[in-house]
């Protein structure tokens, strides 16, 4: 069987993966989970680990990372070996896939295709209910959609909304008061004083504010996936003004809120748009070797801030 996993939606996309890998384990006869990462596939050792399959008895689960942005996904498309093996081969992308791309078109023929998008308003209230009842919880309307339109739909931030809201409502009814009272900006508004901070490449004042989030028990993905988030909009922001265009028509182009637009015009100034464009390279690699569990979260955060901190113009 193969599998394509893919989509902007990491949250529920690596949910899918590790239910899979879950599944794959608990089978009774099972060779160990082999994956390949994008930057380091090994062709060879890759069709040795298919040739294993045919070799020992056992169920085998090979999880490729990333294979659509390197080159030696031609050669596997050339070889077609897997199409034929028994077992399972699941493709794990972080963003929507090219449907005309080549590999793409045949795991659709052969094989299963999930995408995972972000979630639109009503998805994404029907994932919170659903959420909620796991914990013996509703929510009112009024509260729903202010929790909505607070959060948006990015889950790594609303599932820690969410199991705080019901955390404090103990398995009762989540009212638009609850909501006010835990839901509100301060901790956009201190992740954006930390973003900051770190513009200003001030470590003394930008590791305690890290940390105070993290002792107040925000999780640290949902930290990074702030810091990702707002620097993102400072190269959005930055490119749009590199390239001359009025200020607007930001809004429209780039679909951020006009609040952040004002706010982020002043910190992008901070910054060359290449200086920029590596800073959101070494956010994306520290995600990386988090999820691959190379490193521990809060110390990935603590050396992505003091390497933006420590670089020089």
């Amino acid at each position: 069987m193969i599998i394509l996993i893919h989509g902007k939606d990491q949250y529920r996309s690596l949910k899918r993966l590790k239910e899979i890998i879950s599944c794959h384990q608990d089978e009774k006869t099972v060779l160990p989970v082999r994956i390949f990462e994008s930057n380091n596939t090994d062709l060879s050792e890759l069709k040795d680990e298919l040739r294993k399959v045919s070799i020992f008895k056992g169920k085998q689960l090979i999880v490729l990372k990333g294979a659509f942005s390197n080159s030696s996904k031609i050669e596997i498309l050339k070889q077609r070996q897997i199409i034929d093996i028994p077992d399972t081969i699941v493709f794990f992308e972080k963003e929507a896939v090219n449907k005309t791309d080549p590999l793409y078109l045949m795991i659709k023929k052969t094989g299963e295709v999930e995408q995972f998008d972000p979630l639109n308003d009503r998805e994404l209230a029907v994932w919170i209910k659903n959420r909620l009842k796991v914990k013996s919880t509703v929510i009112s309307e009024s509260a729903l959609r202010l929790l909505i339109c607070s959060v948006g739909n990015d889950l790594w931030k609303m599932a820690n909304e969410v199991d705080k809201l019901a955390s404090y409502v103990l398995n009762s009814r989540i009212e638009e008061a609850d909501t006010k009272e835990l839901i509100n900006n301060e901790s956009e508004s201190v992740i954006f004083n930390t973003i900051d901070q770190i513009a200003s490449r001030n470590a003394k004042t930008a590791f305690p504010s890290i940390h105070r989030h993290l002792e107040g028990g925000e999780s640290p993905f949902y930290i990074l996936s702030m810091i990702a988030f707002q620097f993102r909009n400072l190269l959005i922001i930055k490119a749009m003004t590199d390239e001359g265009q009025p200020y607007h028509s930001f809004n429209k182009t780039s679909g951020i809120h006009p609040y952040v637009i004002k706010k982020s015009i002043v910190l992008a100034q901070k910054f060359t748009l290449e200086e920029l464009k590596k800073i959101y390279r070494k956010i994306f690699k520290a995600d990386l070797e988090i999820k691959k569990g190379k490193i521990e979260a809060v110390t990935a955060i603590d050396l992505l801030v003091g390497d933006i901190c420590l670089s020089k113009r």
